[in-house]
């Protein structure tokens, strides 16, 4: 009786750790799979972006377009990307859903000049004493030499901390690099408390709700150049001279009359000659500090890619440069926790392309 009683246990206990490995490997397929979907979906992504390059009809990039998640502009309905929808699309065993963000919307943090940090460091709620040496210490982080700014910061100072790095006398590669700059707290990095809540849980929240945080206003690879037609309002109140007055105005002549954006009453700017004829907007760009800012074309595209299958969801986020209707480029891939804000984009495992 003993031995077919231990007989059972060695039995039941072996079924288990076949169960086990089992559901293991097919977790390892399930990455493969998941990996590949997310390839996939890159794929799809520079189809859309490069049907959308071709329409002739709409010679600017804005957020009613298909590729934002819009209805589509006047000229889809003639174009492949008629009948495209970006969420849920059937792909093998499971399915992938889109969402698209030019980084045209925010600005570049490697190629903003003083006036431009200083503006966003007051749009984010730095304390007035504290603005020039936070912008200065950003730039002391970026230049190439280990010489501090007036009221920058370098090395040394680094060095001192406990743990202790140096300045990174380079571009930024991700724009969490900023938590590490002297003086950008996670407040001024990440807005308020409910933006960082908003953060935590993936929920939406409007920009009148919270205040936004750098992570909101920059990133690190674009043209270098503002899409007037997709940035958001905290973004257009960096560029020095428009106030929040002139940013709504913007707004609302982009949602049309139904005050809705991505809809298709929206209206764009097609032209860089056409920005004089939104109020307020003709003398911000006869200032110096702005000229050769503006555009109403994207060049570089954030992906987000989110995979289902086999009860599984995972995300990938990828980055896309477009130059021409036929020639997209895939910048990078890599997975990220699901649901987290796309500033944080870069955490996760790097995949090689």
């Amino acid at each position: 009786m003993m031995v077919i009683i231990a007989l059972t246990v060695i039995a039941s206990a072996f079924a288990y750790s076949m169960k086990v490995e089992m559901r293991l490997a097919a977790m390892r397929n399930a990455d493969s799979d998941m990996e590949w979907m997310a390839r996939s979906g890159l794929e799809f992504a520079k189809f859309v972006l490069g049907q959308q390059l071709a329409i002739g009809a709409e010679p600017y990039d804005g957020l009613n377009q298909k590729w934002a998640g819009g209805s589509g502009g006047l000229g889809t309905s003639n174009s492949p990307l008629a009948g495209v929808e970006l969420t849920d699309y059937p792909l093998g065993d499971g399915a992938i859903s889109l969402t698209i963000e030019d980084t045209e919307r925010w600005f570049n943090i490697n190629t903003a000049n003083p006036l431009i940090l200083r503006q966003a460091l007051i749009v984010v709620g730095a304390e007035p004493a504290l603005v020039g040496s936070v912008a200065d210490a950003i730039l002391d982080w970026m230049d190439p030499d280990d010489d501090p700014r007036l009221a920058g910061t370098e090395s040394p100072v680094y060095m001192a901390r406990r743990p202790s790095h140096m300045a990174k006398n380079g571009p930024f590669d991700d724009i969490s690099e900023l938590l590490m700059v002297e003086g950008v707290s996670e407040e001024l990095f990440y807005g308020d408390a409910v933006g960082r809540q908003a953060q935590q849980f993936g929920e939406q929240f409007p920009n009148e709700a919270r205040r936004p945080g750098l992570s909101d206003l920059f990133t690190t690879i674009s043209s270098g150049r503002i899409n007037l037609n997709t940035a958001s309002a905290d973004t257009l109140q960096v560029i020095p001279g428009l106030d929040y007055n002139i940013a709504r105005s913007l707004i609302q002549f982009r949602a049309g009359a139904d005050g809705m954006t991505g809809t298709e009453d929206d209206r764009a700017l097609r032209t860089v000659g056409e920005i004089p004829n939104v109020p307020g907007l003709a003398q911000i760009m006869q200032a110096p500090a702005v000229q050769n800012l503006f555009t109403v074309r994207s060049a570089t595209f954030q992906i987000s890619v989110r995979c289902r299958m086999y009860g599984l969801d995972e995300e990938y986020i990828g980055l896309i440069r477009r130059n021409s209707p036929s020639d997209l480029q895939v910048l990078s891939m890599q997975r990220h926790n699901i649901f987290k804000k796309s500033v944080d984009a870069h955490e996760g495992d790097p995949l090689l392309l």
